[in-house]
């Protein structure tokens, strides 16, 4: 053996007594908070459930409640919708809409002539003198 290596033995002797006896110490405190630990974990278990349960419970009510009220919106909104359409005007009523300028009937022939009141073309009269 080297007297380099020599020197350095009572070193490391004496870290790895120091590591053993930190080690007991640990093992020490650990079994003394063991029980409480395990109280603590049981403690925490049962919260962690009746929040879950009470989570759940309530998720469940306000669900169907929220999709009562979306089914009943939905219906509203389609009834709204719908309802124009089907009990609106008829196809006839709806094509002479289609092709009045202003009020003024036309016919398919009749509706790219220039309505009367519409501008020809000319100077304005504005107005302004």
């Amino acid at each position: 053996m080297t007297a380099r290596r020599a020197a350095t033995l009572p070193v490391v002797s004496a870290d790895l007594a120091e590591l053993y006896r930190l080690r007991a110490e640990n093992e020490a405190f650990r079994a003394a908070f063991q029980p409480r630990s395990a109280e603590r974990d049981a403690w925490q278990a049962r919260v962690d459930a009746a929040w879950r349960d009470g989570y759940q419970a309530a998720a469940a009510t306000w669900h169907d409640i929220g999709y009562g009220q979306a089914c009943a919106e939905m219906a509203r909104a389609w009834h709204e919708a719908a309802s124009p359409i089907a009990h609106g005007p008829f196809f006839a009523d709806l094509e002479r809409r289609r092709w009045s300028v202003r009020g003024e009937p036309r016919t398919r022939e009749t509706f790219r002539h220039p309505h009367p009141s519409d501008y020809r073309g000319g100077p304005l009269d504005t107005g302004a003198a």
